[in-house]
């Protein structure tokens, strides 16, 4: 065997390892590494020579795994320890496939020795699996590349990788590490088809230029910074094929073994599998069959493994089961549904034939929900959202109906609006709100109490309370001190707005499409929770207390509230609503 011909990688790897061609020097050895072309007769021959007479460990290296596993090979291979090196990867892995009769201490012994020399270890469970690191990496690449074809830079889609998924990289600045001709080199030697690509990278692959060259030049790293177009990408659409490729994976490897290659490869802080789990499998096999109906790619047609989950329901921390399982915490607070799953606790409001209109039990129940997830010290955030079409309506007109004056008004407030404003402002952990549809009146006002508002660019914002004969306390108390006096016209008018003009004002923070919004729960709890927690309660000290401030003015507007309450056009605003009638207002 020449070892010359092994890779320098390798070999400083191993570079406390005697290297030696006598075949005979190496019989007292308990374990032997084989480097080996197995295209050459006579490192074959020595091979099986070596494998009759040796007692120890053998482990064979091969330069081609294809002609490992093609049928012409002379090789007896179920005594064997198989070590692949990936090419394809950034940090140092192996793939180690046990021969038939090799026994689980004797497996250990060679991935405890790989993980002393600095790899670590990909155990395969059956030879057809083999490469499946590169074909993983792979896999990401093309999910890159067909996102060019569809129209997007290559800047944008790393950008959504470092900073939606919290990667250290992005699929081209590791495509420009390896080298163009490299990596579609390995597209050709795993037998897959080389993407469509765009033409100026084609002839950048074809005349081989290496990184300097490659698709972008990420020499300075400093140049990636975050953009909006990066929510101009669907998130799925990155992630969805890489998951699909794994979960078909799970066949020749141990799901924690790829999520171990995720995190490490590009510095995700979770493995492709649990990560699979928060997004939703149900999510993802959406994406797929949208994607593979429209493209017609194998890369986007469903495995198997997903269809099957989906139909057994187990589709992640959403029902407690996916690739792994899950403790959760289930409540309900009359039409306040609460669920407390991994880091996070998402409330949900739970009255769709209304709208979710904010009734006295909504009212208590978001209290008491929101009391709850700020008790549990394994919650590091908050989500609220609405179920159905609106997020919330606002406050149930059949409600305010049963007010008979001022009296009536004023206990209503010191009972529900009053501890659930407190507790809001007061709750030391982040709530993030999820906008989808329609968010009115005290629906829209919440939004201002909370600390990030994210929103379907399908949703519609107003506050409307002049239209009924109330008016709205939230808005023109915190809203005003929070936003400024863009709020005033909005405030005057009871004007409508949409979800980007809702962003400039100041009540939402980003405004995304709608089949985006299963994400954004996952990446905002996860960029949450990279964060120190004591960083995080003490700044949400330090926000609560400048709400605080205006305490007594909303308190203030919530006497005018109650004072509208007792007015003849308010009554008469109630029942006309109710009714679907005019509305005469009369001044008194």
């Amino acid at each position: 065997m020449n070892k010359n011909s092994v890779k320098n990688e390798q070999i400083a790897g191993l570079n406390h390892i005697n290297i030696i061609e006598n075949i005979n020097d190496i019989m007292p050895a308990e374990i032997i590494f084989f480097f080996i072309n197995l295209e050459d007769n006579n490192a074959v021959e020595m091979l099986n020579k070596l494998k009759s007479s040796f007692h120890g460990t053998l482990c064979i290296i091969p330069e081609n795994l294809k002609t490992l596993l093609s049928e012409e090979n002379p090789i007896d291979l179920s005594g064997l320890n198989i070590i692949n090196f990936p090419e394809l990867t950034f940090t140092p892995f192996t793939e180690l496939l046990p021969g038939k009769y090799i026994g689980h201490k004797k497996t250990h012994e060679i991935i405890n020795l790989l993980k002393e020399i600095g790899y670590n270890t990909v155990l395969i469970k059956n030879v057809s699996g083999i490469n499946v690191l590169d074909r993983f990496q792979a896999n990401f690449f093309s999910s890159g590349i067909q996102l060019i074809n569809n129209g997007f830079d290559k800047k944008t889609i790393d950008g959504v990788l470092k900073f939606r998924f919290g990667f250290t990289h992005g699929i081209f600045q590791l495509m420009d590490v390896f080298g163009i001709d490299k990596v579609f080199g390995r597209y050709a030697s795993l037998g897959l088809n080389i993407p469509d690509i765009p033409e100026n990278m084609y002839n950048a692959y074809h005349h081989n230029k290496d990184m300097i060259n490659g698709f972008r030049n990420y020499i300075d790293r400093t140049s990636l910074i975050p953009e909006d177009d990066i929510y101009d990408i669907n998130p799925y659409d990155v992630i969805s094929p890489v998951i699909n490729l794994a979960s078909f994976l799970v066949k020749y490897v141990k799901p924690a073994d790829l999520d171990m290659f995720l995190k490490q490869d590009y510095g995700s802080q979770k493995g492709i599998f649990s990560m699979a789990d928060s997004i939703g499998i149900n999510n993802i096999v959406e994406n797929l069959d949208k994607n593979y109906k429209k493209y017609r790619l194998n890369l986007y047609k469903p495995c198997g493994k997903l269809l099957k989950m989906v139909n057994k329901k187990n589709l992640g921390t959403l029902t407690g089961t996916g690739f792994y399982k899950y403790n959760s915490e289930i409540m309900d607070f009359g039409p306040v549904k609460y669920r407390s799953v991994d880091n996070y606790a998402h409330i949900l409001m739970d009255r769709p034939e209304t709208l979710n209109a904010l009734n006295d039990q909504m009212w208590e129940g978001l209290r008491l929900a929101l009391e709850r997830a700020n008790s549990d010290d394994n919650v590091l955030s908050i989500i609220i959202t609405g179920s159905g079409r609106a997020f919330s309506s606002g406050d149930d007109i059949r409600m305010m109906e049963n007010w008979q004056d001022s009296i009536d008004a004023s206990l209503w407030l010191d009972h529900y609006a009053n501890p659930l404003i407190d507790e809001i402002n007061s709750t030391n952990k982040p709530i993030i709100s999820i906008v989808d549809g329609i968010a009115f009146g005290g629906g829209c006002e919440l939004n201002m109490l909370f600390d990030i508002v994210i929103a379907s660019d399908r949703s519609v914002f107003s506050v409307p309370e002049g239209l009924i004969g109330a008016l709205p306390p939230i808005a023109s108390s915190h809203g005003i001190s929070l936003m400024g006096r863009r709020l005033f016209r909005y405030l005057l008018t009871s004007e409508w707005m949409n979800a980007r003009t809702a962003r400039d004002i100041g009540i939402v923070d980003l405004v995304v499409p709608a089949e985006q919004l299963p994400f954004m729960i996952y990446e905002f709890t996860e960029k949450i929770r990279r964060n120190s927690p004591m960083s995080i309660k003490n700044t949400k000290k330090i926000i609560n207390e400048y709400k605080i401030k205006f305490r007594d003015l909303e308190r203030l507007a919530g006497n005018y509230l109650a004072i509208n309450a007792s007015s003849q056009d308010f009554k008469n605003a109630q029942r006309a609503f109710i009714n679907k009638e005019k509305i005469k207002w009369r001044g008194k």
